[in-house]
């Protein structure tokens, strides 16, 4: 297998965080907007053309949970060792990380 090719743009505030309150600023704002329409537009001929992306956990709850947490059950069967691969063949992967499993999934999918 091919070792993937990996690209990071990253738009951080001073504290390296990536989220925030200073994303509500003029220039964040654009940033942000230039950011979706060459990552996540793929009719847009400067744009990435990009496999999948990644965010850690607390990027992830704020674009896909909303702060929502899983209703863990302690009774439920442990989830087993190793990489859980889903969806092959998508046109983009999200891959989220979370080492301690928390954060909530409610669907399959979603659109960014």
């Amino acid at each position: 297998m091919p070792r993937p090719r990996i690209t990071l743009h990253i738009s951080t505030s001073l504290d390296s965080r990536i989220t925030g309150d200073f994303g509500q600023l003029p220039a964040a704002k654009q940033a942000g907007e230039t950011f979706r329409r060459l990552g996540f537009n793929d009719d847009d001929p400067q744009g990435w053309h990009f496999d999948g992306w990644l965010y850690g956990r607390v990027t992830s709850e704020g674009y896909f949970t909303k702060g929502h947490k899983p209703a863990l059950n302690p009774d439920a069967a442990p989830v087993p060792a190793g990489d859980l691969v889903t969806g092959l063949g998508a046109d983009k992967y999200y891959i989220a990380f979370v080492r301690r499993g928390v954060i909530r999934v409610d669907r399959s999918h979603h659109r960014l």
